[in-house]
């Protein structure tokens, strides 16, 4: 017989509450979540978030492309791009505020054979580092001194034809960190900066080339202690049971605390993951795949399909061909089930382990049309494909989410603020319980 949502989640809670005596876990660690400016927030994260997940901290991205937007749109005033970039982060004080910090900059990269590599341009270097310094300095002023530096370098870094990021060496990448975080920590000597944020150590990360020769490269730079303070993972797979959620978590223990004494986190986890039948032939077109289809209506069809049409199209199939897949909106409340046990087979495995901060990705379940993806210096113009490609990733993406955009609560967030809650009474035995 099939648990209910109220049922798992007090079942949880009660292992938590066990295990939480046997632990021995720092107070700094934190558990949240995060968005970015191009997974368009709506709604932004706020204080009402807050009490519904209790979440302790909480992880912003935005590109200096875009930042530098807001910048000239502000006659290159600081204190407005730093006020611009808290407004899409809760203000709560209880919450420790990371801003992620993407190198994408089209106008400042360095090209190879008509690639940007994602690398300031020699040129330009100056001023990245000004960038950096005077970025760092107005977050201070309002509170904030934790960074990430650029998102998933090693995704795809080696791939000419794929790669849509870092494409510099593993060295570069290490050097351009050191600069930003030289200036960062000039402006704000309690700068606490994440390197790495790499992608896939539940495929072997703390193995792969780029991932050790970077980490290494920052940490040999000549700083003691070094620059960078933690070493960021994400880590998804399509489901993790808590003995392969503990080997993980040892792996990047012993890579990070054991061999290199600099903290770890995961600030992107999440489960699980089900791909929808875009491979399957649709019904009535002859031997068109459902992604095929997709692709013709964006590309041949007079008008070419919007967005919003691709999406309702990918919908309509999928429910034709899988009427009980989970990630469609009427089959949430059995997914729900599904994510936490994701949830407490992963977190409470990492915190337990080490890791400095947890992050569930992403704060709000967002049926929603992406946006238009800008141009880059790799692709250009996104394609039909490109575009096709986005929609179905986003909508295999946002169920796995934690709250619905109306910011009620979930039974995923639900068990979020019940752990957190247990995590608070190891420290402070006589909080109140809410």
């Amino acid at each position: 017989m099939k648990n209910t949502n109220s049922q798992i989640i007090a079942l949880g809670v009660s292992i938590l509450m066990a295990i939480s005596f046997l632990a021995v876990i720092s107070s700094a660690q934190k558990i949240g979540t995060s968005y970015s400016i191009d997974w368009q927030p709506v709604p932004k994260v706020d204080n009402d978030y807050i009490d519904t997940t209790g979440i302790t901290s909480f992880r912003f991205g935005a590109t200096w492309a875009w930042m530098d937007e807001v910048l000239d749109s502000n006659r290159n005033d600081y204190g407005k791009l730093a006020d611009t970039l808290l407004s899409y982060v809760p203000s709560s004080e209880d919450v420790t505020k990371i801003i992620k910090i993407g190198f994408y900059h089209d106008s400042y990269m360095e090209e190879v054979h008509d690639y940007k590599t994602y690398k300031v341009d020699t040129a330009y270097v100056d001023t990245f580092k000004n960038f950096c310094f005077m970025l760092a300095e107005s977050l201070e002023a309002r509170g904030v001194d934790h960074f990430v530096l650029h998102n998933e370098p090693d995704l795809k870094w080696s791939n000419d034809s794929l790669a849509d990021n870092w494409m510099a060496t593993p060295e570069d990448f290490a050097e351009q960190c050191y600069w930003a975080a030289h200036e960062i920590k000039q402006a704000n000597n309690d700068a606490y900066i994440f390197f790495g944020a790499f992608a896939g150590p539940d495929t072997g990360a703390t193995n792969d080339t780029f991932v050790v020769r970077s980490v290494d490269s920052i940490l040999n730079a000549g700083s003691f202690p070094p620059l960078v303070d933690c070493i960021d993972f994400h880590c998804y797979g399509e489901s993790l049971t808590e003995t392969e959620a503990a080997e993980i978590a040892h792996r990047l223990k012993t890579f990070c605390n054991t061999n290199r004494n600099v903290d770890w986190s995961i600030m992107e986890t999440r489960g699980p993951r089900y791909n929808f039948p875009v491979d399957s032939l649709v019904y009535g077109t002859g031997d068109y795949t459902i992604k095929e289809q997709l692709i013709w209506g964006m590309q041949i069809d007079f008008p070419p399909w919007s967005e919003m049409q691709v999406l309702c199209s990918l919908y309509v199939w999928v429910r034709w061909e899988d009427p009980d897949h989970l990630f469609l909106s009427e089959n949430w409340d059995d997914l729900e089930d599904e994510k936490i046990e994701e949830f407490l087979n992963r977190v409470p495995t990492f915190v337990d382990s080490g890791a400095t901060f947890a992050h569930w990705f992403s704060a709000y379940k967002k049926n929603v049309v992406p946006l238009p993806t800008p141009p880059n210096g790799h692709k250009g113009y996104p394609t039909p494909m490109n575009k096709v490609d986005q929609i179905i990733k986003r909508a295999e993406t946002f169920p796995a989410n934690i709250l619905d955009t109306d910011g009620k609560s979930t039974p995923l967030g639900d068990t979020i603020k019940a752990y957190i809650e247990g995590l608070e009474r190891r420290y402070y035995p006589g909080a109140q319980q809410t």
